[in-house]
């Protein structure tokens, strides 16, 4: 019994998610002239109901620490979330060839600290090889935009990524 107490007071604290549906990596490979349909669904699956001609793949994954149960004890003094989406706009032409593609990123991240004080966040916080990703998507031919939440905001890649380095 005792053995068993510290590895399920590990597993407690590690933290939830909810795994997305894809990545930035499986968007990367896909190229606007290029890529086909069927390619496109294989590596985002399949697409959700939409308007207007173009055809959308989302995938949303949320983050939150401490997990259930923990999550109830220590809620007034710490409880953060960052829930993340990918959603990706494509138009195929009649032989079914993406010929228009869009990669949204939306992004909110929330810190609950010490009896409810909200500290401010970036929104959407991306790594090096996030970044790289991103950079990539781009030059296969996507519009690239990253979105936060929190403020409203949404900005090109190039732009988020100069406000960066002014930080």
């Amino acid at each position: 019994m005792r053995n068993a107490a510290l590895p399920t007071l590990f597993l407690l604290s590690a933290g939830c998610s909810i795994e997305p549906t894809f990545r930035l990596g499986d968007v990367e490979p896909l190229v606007v002239g290029r890529s086909t349909r069927e390619e496109v669904e294989r590596r985002l699956g399949p697409p959700r109901p939409s308007v207007g001609g173009r055809t959308e793949f989302a995938s949303e994954s949320t983050e939150v620490a401490p997990p259930f149960p923990l999550s109830i004890v220590a809620w007034p003094f710490y409880f953060g979330k960052d829930d993340r989406e990918i959603l990706v706009k494509a138009r195929f032409d009649e032989q079914g060839r993406l010929n228009e593609g869009t990669l949204s990123l939306w992004g909110c991240n929330s810190a609950v600290i010490v009896c409810l004080f909200y500290p401010s966040g970036d929104g959407v916080t991306l790594d090096a090889a996030e970044e790289e990703s991103l950079r990539a998507i781009r030059r296969n031919g996507f519009d690239v935009r990253i979105a936060d939440r929190s403020s409203g905001n949404v900005l090109s890649l190039e732009e988020y990524l100069e406000n960066r380095r002014k930080r």
